[in-house]
């Protein structure tokens, strides 16, 4: 992985990427097929009996997991070649990308939480530079949402992290089974940490609004930290630490209200949402929810099922917003856009087989991951609101997914396009993205059969299921042709009361700035100032050698007085002495 950092901005890097991609390939089936996993503990210092050793899991699933990874980052970085083509600062962002790649497999492959901070932390601070990559007063306003909210998570994995070392335990396995011998509040208190520090990082309401205040970044950041790494940070966390968290059912209820929470909310915005960018951010907090609504279930691998086919044709769908913002004057408003089919057939291909796949059509990569959780809810769970809830999200998915593919194939005519010539560069990473999302849902679900059952769904809730497909994607047509008609108005009002993004930003972002502006007021220009700063520090000085300084004087008088005193005796003695 350190090779990375060495090819800059030629092809070395994508080549290293998908040449680490086949030997993780070739790994993970060895692992599947034998049935293992592998514990490495690297002894980093060792005094008598006592030893600190750097653990790294090696198994199936995490080389899963990076493979995919690692072949969307060397599509990414296919990609920036003709993106970002006369950048000034493009080294700098490829060697950002990369220690991004870094931080996400050091996230995948280290079970223990002491360690696991440093991909994690990794993952929030290169985020931050990556957003503000443009170093405008736009970028600087989203990262700094992004980065506060984030470090609300940091605070809470770290206080899991202390509590891990009172106990005694720095490895997830040793938390689980230990869970007997831990007190139930302590428990409580370490299971609600990895929760909430998942929650922000998967931005789950209410920490949601740095997700679309992200999009400020160059789109091949969106496509890579906002489809496969930073927002899967948080659901990856929790499928790690599914034992603990399957071990408290009022943690497993509270994660299931905020996921349909998240899912109904970011799906309702995204109905009526008119930037493209934050039409997909809205769409993958959706997603998001979903995966959240699985682990909250109990149905962790579907979850990482979910997680893996979802980073695909996520990042296929960026790309192609990027290939449209690029040849059409930067513009990301949809009412200004259109009629793409014409320009680049290709790339409309490519968009509309992300957005399928995005709605879960029959025997893309969507359709074998969402729906098997969909279909496990129904058949296991008898919740009326529940149900009434993840339907209406589903709607809400399908009702977007057809919105964007008529913006896509219909379009106003004389629509002006840029004339550059358009990069292979483009076309390579999305045909690559496009046939694996086509292929990838049924292999992986060909691998699952081997070891897992799964329920299917029958009579009435299959009829019904099918039914809410077909009602909303009339009412998707029903939306296009409303706000054509000036009536589009109501319905975005309705969403827009939601306030989602300043509901969930402003409480975060505002009252830490305000609290950090107090602390400076009262602290840092206060105490801190008057006892510890500069000039307090000279006060007390100047106070100090003052003091000194008198007691010197009075030193010398006294000295010079008894001095004075001791002559006059010797003098007086003299005199008295000889009779003078």
């Amino acid at each position: 992985m350190l090779m990375l950092f060495r090819g800059g901005g030629n092809l070395s890097s994508p080549l290293i990427l998908f040449s680490y991609c086949c030997f993780m390939t070739i790994l993970m089936l060895v692992f599947f097929l034998s049935s293992y996993s592998f514990l490495l503990e690297i002894v980093l210092i060792k005094v008598g009996s006592f030893s600190f050793s750097f653990p790294i899991l090696l198994g199936w699933e995490n080389c899963l997991v990076t493979v995919v990874v690692c072949f969307i980052s060397g599509c990414v970085l296919i990609y920036s070649k003709a993106y970002m083509v006369g950048e000034m600062n493009f080294n700098r962002f490829i060697n950002l990308v990369c220690l991004f790649i870094l931080s996400m497999n050091l996230l995948i492959f280290i079970p223990s939480l002491l360690f696991l901070f440093l991909g994690w932390d990794g993952l929030g601070i290169v985020s931050f530079i990556l957003v503000i990559f443009y170093q405008n007063k736009s970028s600087l306003g989203s990262g700094m949402i992004t980065v506060l909210t984030n470090r609300i998570g940091d605070v809470f994995l770290f206080l899991s992290i202390s509590m891990s070392g009172c106990l005694g335990y720095w490895c997830w396995e040793g938390l689980r089974l230990s869970q007997d011998f831990i007190s139930g509040v302590d428990f409580f208190i370490f299971s609600l940490s990895i929760v909430v520090a998942g929650m922000t990082k998967s931005a789950q309401f209410p920490f949601c609004a740095w997700l679309p205040a992200a999009m400020a970044a160059p789109t091949p950041v969106s496509a890579l930290v906002h489809s496969s790494t930073l927002v899967t940070a948080g659901v990856f966390l929790l499928c790690r630490f599914s034992g603990v968290l399957l071990a408290n059912p009022e943690m497993c209820q509270f994660l299931f209200l905020i996921s349909l929470m998240t899912m109904l909310l970011s799906g309702g915005v995204c109905c009526v949402e008119w930037d493209m960018k934050k039409v997909i951010a809205f769409s993958t907090l959706s997603q998001l929810g979903v995966m959240m609504f699985s682990v909250s279930l109990g149905l962790i691998n579907f979850g990482l099922f979910h997680l893996i086919t979802h980073a695909v044709f996520k990042a296929l769908m960026f790309l192609c917003a990027g290939f449209v913002i690029c040849y059409s004057s930067h513009s990301q408003d949809f009412r200004c856009l259109g009629g793409f089919w014409w320009v680049s057939p290709i790339m409309s291909g490519s968009a509309i087989t992300s957005i399928f796949c995005l709605s879960g059509m029959p025997f893309l990569s969507g359709f074998y991951s969402k729906d098997l959780i969909l279909e496990e809810f129904l058949m296991t769970n008898i919740s009326i609101g529940g149900m009434f809830c993840l339907i209406l999200a589903t709607s809400f998915t399908v009702c977007y997914s057809v919105r964007l593919c008529v913006i896509i194939l219909s379009g106003k005519e004389g629509l002006e396009l840029s004339s550059k010539k358009i990069s292979m560069f483009y076309y390579t990473p999305l045909v690559m993205l496009e046939v694996l999302g086509i292929f990838e849902g049924g292999l992986i679900q060909s691998i699952m059969e081997s070891f897992m059952s799964f329920s299917f769904v029958f009579g009435y809730l299959k009829k019904g299921l099918e039914s809410v497909l077909l009602v909303s994607t009339v009412l998707g047509l029903a939306m296009i042709l409303a706000s054509k008609k000036n009536y589009y108005f109501s319905v975005y009002s309705l969403f827009s009361i939601l306030y989602l993004s300043e509901v969930s930003g402003q409480i975060f972002s505002k009252e830490s700035l305000f609290f950090a502006k107090k602390s400076y007021e009262v602290l840092d220009q206060g105490g801190f100032e008057v006892f510890l700063g500069g000039s307090g520090l000279n006060l007390l000085g100047n106070y100090f050698s003052n003091t000194t300084m008198k007691i010197m004087i009075l030193n010398s008088v006294y000295n010079l007085s008894l001095y004075l005193i001791t002559l006059l005796v010797f003098i007086s003695g003299i005199s008295f002495y000889f009779g003078i």
